[in-house]
């Protein structure tokens, strides 16, 4: 008994050697519960990944916001059909369809007459319809003349969702062309909820146009609006998401700062 304990002293060859045998199992036993947590994280990850990036549907008016002055891209119902043909085209059972073909409708109509265009818009009984339709009017109309379009708007639409949409796709025409005189008109002529929306429209189309010089006079104007923020950002990054990361990421409002990064990564 002695003999064998004086073999498991302390620094004895098989001392040493029994605490080498149970550190390793240690270690094993270790390994074996954190492998399969580090693997599931793995496959976790690697299945985020193989994730197909799912992007909704862009609404109505974010498409006539967007569209190139022309039409919608979506003219097929139009197709062969006069702008004055208007019930052929109130007949499109599709809510997406008959929206795109009442804005090329509008669209095809100003490019030859808006006066004509707008009196076409008068008959149509439905809000939305007429909505719809002078989305076209007004995007190929405030291209060329935003003042005319914009004082039509206030003078002849009440308060409300007619008026609002298309003094905010008016102000984003414009702003693409002339972004400042368009913001000191929507400085000198709005307030309240319908200014806010119009200096939102105006820098997704300044965005569109020269980013770069929209978002740098954004930022230094100090004007920490989140809408004006966002949609500078998220426009930006539609195009060129590495150049809109690092503007929102050198912002100096660090509020400002977290609420933009998100959108643009």
């Amino acid at each position: 008994m002695l003999a064998a304990m004086s073999l498991l002293r302390n620094g004895s060859l098989l001392a040493n050697a029994l605490l080498v045998l149970t550190g390793a199992a240690a270690g094993t036993g270790l390994t074996v519960l954190v492998m399969p947590t580090v693997q599931e994280h793995e496959e976790d990850k690697a299945f985020e990944r193989s994730q197909p990036s799912v992007k909704p549907e862009p609404s109505i008016r974010s498409q006539a916001l967007n569209s190139p002055v022309g039409g919608s891209g979506h003219s097929d119902a139009t197709d062969g059909v006069e702008a004055t043909s208007l019930p052929a085209l109130l007949k499109i059972g599709d809510r997406q369809e008959r929206a795109n073909a009442l804005r090329d409708a509008g669209t095809k109509a100003a490019a030859k007459d808006v006066k004509s265009a707008l009196e076409q818009a008068a008959q149509l009984s439905s809000t939305q319809d007429k909505l719809d339709y002078l989305r076209g009017v007004y995007g190929t109309w405030a291209k060329s003349d935003p003042r005319a379009a914009l004082s039509y708007a206030m003078s002849n639409f009440q308060p409300g969702t007619l008026r609002n949409e298309t003094v905010g796709l008016a102000v984003n025409r414009w702003g693409a062309v002339d972004p400042r005189a368009a913001w000191q008109w929507s400085e000198q002529n709005l307030s309240g909820p319908i200014k806010e929306q119009a200096m939102t429209d105006l820098m997704i189309g300044w965005t569109r146009k020269t980013p770069d010089a929209a978002a740098q006079w954004l930022a230094s104007t100090k004007l920490y609006s989140q809408p004006l923020i966002n949609a500078t950002a998220s426009t930006w990054a539609e195009t060129d998401p590495r150049a809109a990361w690092q503007w929102a990421s050198n912002l100096s409002d660090p509020l400002v700062r977290r609420s933009a990064m998100p959108i643009v990564v």
